[in-house]
């Protein structure tokens, strides 16, 4: 589904209640706390009419600001702001909105109507990350709570970003890598059992990491692999396979022998030269089975739900978790259960072959924290308009009990109408919720398992 920005979508709940008035300036905004538009003239007739109004500034030097209306002037087509002197536009003519509700408020409704109406407005997704028997969380790095560092993974003498520009991720359009830049040589992305503690699983086992790195200079990346018993005792693991720079190789550290009593693990994504960056995907740590898995973040959210999995069969690459399309080879996965245990909430898999893709359908609320104008809501028409029914109603609610008398009396006729407005349409605008199947495998009756 499309998105809509919270721009778009104040707008729309604007326009739906009858209090969207944009329009431009006709005299630039100077330093002071004047705001000239001779449009107004043309649809009101006295002074005052604006007063206590709200005033957002779309664009220029004042772009963001917003300001309490203290005085309008018909004669003159002016108002006048509250506080101090606005920035100085030059000859540049800002376009401006008036808000008689305040637009925080529009933005709270909009924020609250997006949980409120998870029974019938929801994100459907769909995610590939998780490959079977990988004990890394967040291993293509999709998840960024952070702009600095992906979850579960932090860094030493390196920065990093997330990186969606084509050709430096590897996977489904959309997806992302991790970029790295060394701050100083071999600097590392690093992953730690200090805070995913059940990475210290793998002691004691023969493990395989794998990874694809695409190093702005030749051979500048590598994979090690780091352990630490109580005693101080450290080994060091590290790949030599080859990377051409420019281009995306799979870096491989294979049948590593890992020392037993330890107190740490680490696996570390190194880019060997100062200055130097080096894109990260898909990395994956193979060892002792892994039946239980960190679900991706959109399944984080209390209210997300999971409601099919399936699992690759077959496979173009010499890798399985290598492909980048499905190529119709996944097949309902059966005898699967999901479990929270307070902090995360997991995926608990029945036995299935090693290092292949778990594509992982479900739904989650909508997005519920939108403050930036650019911030997005994954909704779009005809969905759009019922949402903005169950917000406009959220806003009325929210300001009733602010004025007393008939004013309340009118805000919570408005309330009740647009709530009304929402049900009588939720059964030809709302969502469908994907069909779950069941979770007993039908083939077990007949002695067929995963091949």
């Amino acid at each position: 589904m499309a998105t809509s920005t919270l721009t778009t979508i104040l707008d729309r709940l604007s326009q739906r209640i009858g209090d969207f008035n944009e329009e431009q300036v006709t005299t630039a905004i100077n330093a002071n706390t004047s705001v000239v538009c001779t449009t107004w003239g043309s649809y009101v007739n006295q002074d005052d009419v604006f007063n206590r109004y709200w005033i957002y500034f779309n664009d220029y030097a004042n772009a963001g600001a917003y300001r309490k209306v203290a005085d309008y002037v018909n004669s003159t087509n002016t108002i006048t702001v509250r506080g101090a002197n606005l920035s100085d536009d030059s000859a540049n003519k800002a376009t401006v909105q008036l808000h008689k509700y305040d637009r925080r408020n529009k933005i709270r409704a909009i924020n609250i109507a997006a949980r409120d109406t998870n029974a019938d407005l929801f994100r459907i997704i769909r995610n590939s990350e998780l490959i079977t028997n990988n004990i890394l969380p967040n291993s293509s790095f999709e998840d960024w709570s952070s702009s600095s560092s992906p979850d579960n993974w932090a860094l030493t003498n390196a920065t990093s970003a997330e990186e969606t520009g084509a050709g430096n991720y590897r996977g489904v359009k959309g997806s992302s890598s991790a970029v790295v830049t060394a701050s100083s040589s071999n600097g590392y992305l690093y992953i730690t059992s200090d805070t995913v503690p059940w990475l210290l699983d793998m002691q004691g086992h023969s493990i395989t990491v794998r990874v694809w790195a695409k190093p702005q200079t030749s051979n500048d990346a590598a994979i090690v692999i780091y352990t630490k018993q109580a005693d101080g005792t450290a080994q060091t693991l590290t790949s030599t396979t080859a990377n051409p720079a420019g281009e995306y190789s799979l870096l491989e550290l294979e049948h590593q022998e890992l020392n037993d009593n330890l107190v740490e693990i680490q696996i570390r994504l190194k880019v060997a030269t100062n200055g130097q960056l080096v894109y990260f995907d898909n990395c994956r740590a193979i060892g002792p089975n892994i039946n239980e898995m960190i679900l991706p973040l959109d399944f984080q959210n209390p209210l997300a739900s999971v409601s099919n999995i399936y699992i690759q069969q077959y496979s173009q690459s010499e890798w399985m978790a290598d492909d980048l399309m499905a190529h119709g080879n996944f097949d309902p996965l059966w005898g699967y259960d999901t479990k929270d245990n307070a902090t995360s909430k997991h995926l608990v898999l029945p036995p299935v072959p090693s290092e292949r893709l778990l594509t992982i359908e479900g739904t989650a609320p909508l997005e519920s924290n939108l403050s930036a104008t650019s911030d997005t809501m994954t909704i779009e028409d005809p969905e759009l308009e019922l949402f903005i029914q169950y917000a406009a109603y959220v806003l009325f609610d929210l300001v009733a009990g602010l004025p007393s008398g008939q004013d309340r009396q009118f805000l919570r006729e408005e309330a009740t109408k647009y709530l009304g407005n929402y049900y009588r349409q939720r059964d030809s605008l709302g969502m469908t919720r994907p069909r779950v199947k069941q979770r007993f495998d039908p083939r077990l009756f007949y002695g067929r398992r995963y091949a």
